[in-house]
C-alpha cells in the first residue's frame, strides 16, 4: 500500500502517514519495498510476536487469581443466595496444579504450570517416547505416535476409544523455536472441517514451567463448543507432570 493510499484512507497528510511509517518500521511491524518511483508498505504481523510471549507468561498469574476471586465470590453469592454470574473462562483444579480454559469468539486458550525446567516440557512434549506415555488420558495406548520435529515436518497421534473408534490428532509443523516456542496445523479427525493454528509457549521461573496453548480456529462456528469438557485435556497435563517427575528422578 503506497504512503498516498494510506494518507487517503486515514484523511491525514502524507508527511505524518511517512513519519508514522517509519517508526512503525524501526520496531518491525510494517515492512516497505520499492516499486519504480513509490515505496509500498504492508503489515509484518510477526513483529508483534515479543509482546504476545510477554502477555502469555502473565496471562497464566492472573487467570488464577481472577479465578479464585470468582471462587470466593461464589461462596459468598451462595450463602446469600445469590446466584454467581458465568463466564467463558474456567479453571480446572487437580492434585497436580491447574490449568485454565480462556475463551473468545476463535480461540481456546489453555495455561498449565508444570513442575520441570522449560528444556525437560520441551522435550516431553516432542519426543515420540514420551508423547506415547502422557497424551493418552486413559490407559488404552497411542497406535499411531509419529512427530517429525522440523518445519514443514507432520506430527500424528492416534488411539481406539470405547467402540474401537480411532481418534487421530495430526498437523504440520510451521515454526519451531527450542524450547520456547511451536506452531503448527492442529486437526482433530472427529471435526475434520475445524482445522486450527496451535501456538504452544514455555516460559520457565525459578524451575517451574508455564506452557500456554494457543488453539486459534478459522471462525467462531468452527471452535463452537469444543474444549468445553476438558476432562481428557486434564488427565493428559497430569501423566505429564508425572512423566517428568519421573524424568527428574531418574526413574525409566
Amino acid at each position: 500500500m503506497s504512503v498516498g493510499a494510506i494518507a487517503d484512507g486515514l484523511a491525514i497528510s502524507q508527511p505524518q502517514v511517512s513519519k508514522h511509517l517509519r517508526v512503525l518500521s524501526e520496531v518491525g511491524l510494517v515492512r516497505g519495498r520499492a516499486v519504480g518511483r513509490r515505496r509500498l508498505y504492508r503489515l509484518n504481523p510477526t513483529g508483534l510476536r515479543p509482546l504476545g510471549d510477554w502477555v502469555a507468561k502473565y496471562e497464566l498469574m492472573w487467570n488464577e487469581r481472577l479465578g479464585r476471586l470468582a471462587t470466593t465470590s461464589a461462596s459468598f453469592s451462595a450463602k446469600e443466595k445469590i446466584r454467581p454470574a458465568t463466564t467463558r473462562s474456567t479453571m480446572t483444579m487437580s492434585r497436580h496444579g491447574s490449568a485454565t480454559f480462556k475463551f473468545t469468539d476463535r480461540t481456546v486458550t489453555i495455561q498449565r504450570r508444570l513442575g520441570a525446567p522449560m528444556a525437560l516440557v520441551f522435550d516431553a512434549m516432542a519426543k515420540p517416547e514420551h508423547i506415547r506415555v502422557w497424551f493418552p488420558a486413559d490407559d488404552v495406548p497411542l497406535h499411531i505416535c509419529e512427530s517429525d520435529l522440523r518445519v514443514n515436518g507432520k506430527y500424528h497421534y492416534a488411539r481406539y476409544a470405547a467402540g474401537d473408534k480411532e481418534c487421530s490428532f495430526q498437523g504440520t509443523f510451521l515454526e519451531i523455536e527450542r524450547p520456547t516456542r511451536v506452531v503448527a496445523t492442529w486437526l482433530f479427525e472427529g471435526w475434520p472441517d475445524d482445522e486450527a493454528i496451535e501456538r504452544v509457549v514455555l516460559t520457565e521461573d525459578g524451575g517451574i514451567t508455564t506452557m500456554t496453548d494457543i488453539l486459534e480456529f478459522k471462525a467462531p462456528e468452527n471452535l463452537g463448543d469444543h474444549f468445553q469438557e476438558n476432562d481428557g485435556a486434564q488427565a493428559s497435563w497430569d501423566k505429564l507432570d508425572d512423566l517428568l517427575a519421573d524424568l527428574l528422578a531418574g526413574r525409566p
